[in-house]
């Protein structure tokens, strides 16, 4: 868009003319990403009031924007963008590059950061990416990692990668998506490898809280757990994802008696307390490899994270 300077005090309405960089965005997130520190509820208030339009029209924060509509900007007042980024987007997110071309961007997830904002978070992934790198450039997740997850997390750089890209994950079980996750599961695991086709249902609780429980008429959901080291009292496993729900290697490691370690709410309280004394303090699931076909150079591309030094350095003290 042009015109997008950000002042501290916008004394004037503006009008703003919407690129191909900003096409098909929701008018909420590219009004969220412009005015910077602007609470979420006024920007709400703003646009359900009137107060922002498109092509002259009243319009919803939901509504997708095309290349050429004019929007309409009142006068709002906006925090410095360097007060801004130190303050609420994580500077370790500055490097994390796994992988980048043209048309995708992978970067190696922390853990303890959220993929995206909420009412409840500041920093976040996309948003602080958007932010150090360039605020007009096309950036959106492909796929989403829960906050304490770490590893590979895949962006799309323009909108037709995101669509196609969208379309390969969501039917992942037949086609080219593979995803591997490195975790640790309490207790003595015996037979070998096993697979687990148990349907997850969304629930939300009065808190907003989000949960995956085991049920019939949930989503069919299927992962392949493979040992690959045993310990006392836990065992260091592979899970092979062959399709992505919310919380599926959470849910389901928890539903065959071995909860992820460190996980505050599918796992064992026992547990958790057991290995937080050793050192354990953040959940044991990252995103170890991911695996698709890139829609750009119709070439299968792999992309590999190394066990974070944290995760390292606990399971020496096994």
């Amino acid at each position: 868009m042009k015109n997008e300077e950000n002042t501290v005090n916008n004394a004037k309405v503006r009008h703003v003319e919407v690129t191909e960089l900003a096409d098909f965005q929701r008018l909420d997130n590219y009004l969220i990403k412009i005015w910077k520190g602007v609470p979420k509820s006024h920007i709400y208030r703003l646009i359900r009031g009137g107060n922002v339009r498109i092509n002259g029209s009243r319009c919803k924060p939901s509504q997708k924007l095309n290349t050429g509509d004019i929007i309409r900007l009142p006068p709002v007042r906006t925090s410095n963008r360097d007060q801004i980024a130190d303050a609420s987007h994580p500077q370790v997110l500055r490097e994390c590059t796994l992988y980048e071309d043209n048309s995708i961007l992978v970067i190696d997830k922390p853990s303890g950061i959220a993929v995206h904002g909420g009412s409840k978070i500041s920093g976040n992934v996309i948003d602080a990416l958007r932010y150090f790198r360039n605020p007009d450039q096309f950036l959106e997740l492909v796929h989403r990692l829960d906050k304490d997850t770490s590893g590979c997390l895949i962006l799309a750089k323009n909108l037709p990668t995101l669509r196609k890209l969208h379309k390969a994950f969501a039917r992942q079980l037949t086609s080219s998506v593979s995803k591997t996750y490195l975790t640790l599961l309490a207790g003595s695991w015996t037979n070998g490898p096993r697979e687990v086709q148990l349907k997850l249902a969304k629930n939300i609780s009065v808190s907003g809280d989000k949960k995956t429980t085991i049920d019939e008429t949930g989503q069919h959901a299927v992962s392949n757990f493979t040992p690959v080291r045993h310990y006392d009292g836990c065992v260091f496993v592979k899970v092979d994802l062959k399709t992505g729900r919310m919380h599926q290697i959470r849910s389901h490691a928890a539903a065959i008696g071995h909860p992820v370690l460190g996980d505050r709410k599918y796992g064992s309280l026992i547990a958790n307390k057991k290995f937080r004394k050793m050192g354990l303090n953040r959940l044991f699931l990252h995103s170890a490899e991911v695996k698709f076909f890139h829609p750009e150079t119709q070439k299968y591309i792999t992309i590999k994270s190394d066990l974070p030094g944290d995760l390292k350095l606990f399971m020496e003290k096994l």
